[in-house]
């Protein structure tokens, strides 16, 4: 997401588009509860959404508001050290927790734990510490799987609003929807003069749809309209796992494609819970004129 800012937070270099009645619900359930966790399929919006809201009341918290990535973490036992580094301690112990506990106790503060669904148990005790020991600390998380510990309130965040579709095909008004804006919005950062027009807003409105509304693979489809008209994406879409990719060195690899995130979400599920490979499942249900499906 770019270079860090004060608490070690992403700067923005995009602008987030729509969000603003979970927004305004995740205010009133920041304010009221003591641990949030935005829970959703991969590819749905949680970090950038988390980013945004902490953005939004980090002023509130007078003794600071810190983001703790975890997704390139592997062990559970990192966990705790990620959080020391992030509100910039500089001791090191065997008890993490109680380091932690020592410096937050009498502070007003936020933890952004983003991406824990690979170290769910580690980041619930962590959290349950932390919250029971320390009035003042407040955790936002997001996760794929609910920390479960007392006192969670758990935000299911959806895909983006799709264009509504008439019997006949059509998409009227399309264009205001959240997911046909992304695209625009997207599309016209990758190819300067890219506008919505009569002649490609059914194919934006099909693609959008075609994509479920996940902001992730909207947003891969839109950096290939430098290459690609918009038709020519919908075209091929059988080849979607292929086309969504794109290579940065500040996103982490479960972001950069939409296989990898799909395939991470995969990898993260228990044996009993694994049938296909999901990537591989979806590529093969992806026919002209059916959607895919959203991911689980």
């Amino acid at each position: 997401m770019g270079a860090l800012t004060d608490g070690g937070f992403p700067a923005d270099v995009t602008s987030l588009v729509g969000r603003r009645s979970e927004l305004a619900e995740l205010k009133r359930l920041l304010a009221d509860s003591r641990l949030v966790t935005l829970t959703g399929t991969g590819g749905v919006g949680k970090t950038r959404l988390a980013l945004q809201l902490s953005r939004e009341v980090r002023r509130a918290f007078h003794d600071g508001a810190y983001w703790v990535p975890l997704a390139e973490i592997g062990e559970p036992d990192q966990v705790g050290q990620s959080v020391i580094n992030a509100v910039g301690l500089r001791t090191m112990g065997p008890d993490a927790t109680t380091l932690l506990t020592d410096y937050l106790r009498d502070k007003r503060a936020l933890l952004v734990l983003d991406n824990c669904e690979h170290l769910v148990g580690a980041c619930a005790k962590l959290s349950a510490g932390l919250l029971a020991a320390c009035p003042g600390v407040r955790v936002l998380a997001t996760s794929r799987e609910v920390l479960d510990i007392a006192g969670e309130r758990v935000f299911a965040v959806t895909p983006l609003a799709l264009p509504d579709e008439h019997p006949d095909g059509t998409h009227p008004g399309g264009t205001h929807a959240d997911s046909v804006v992304l695209f625009a919005d997207r599309a016209a950062a990758a190819a300067p003069g890219f506008t919505l027009t009569p002649h490609n807003a059914q194919a934006v409105a099909d693609l959008c749809r075609h994509l479920d509304g996940l902001p992730l693979a909207i947003e891969l489809a839109a950096v290939r309209v430098h290459t690609l008209s918009v038709e020519e994406l919908l075209q091929r879409q059988n080849e979607h796992h292929q086309l969504l990719t794109r290579r940065q060195h500040h996103t982490t690899p479960c972001h950069q494609s939409l296989r990898a995130t799909v395939d991470w979400s995969y990898d993260l599920c228990s044996a009993s819970r694994r049938t296909a490979r999901p990537s591989d499942a979806w590529r093969s249900r992806a026919t002209p004129g059916r959607s895919p499906g959203t991911p689980r």
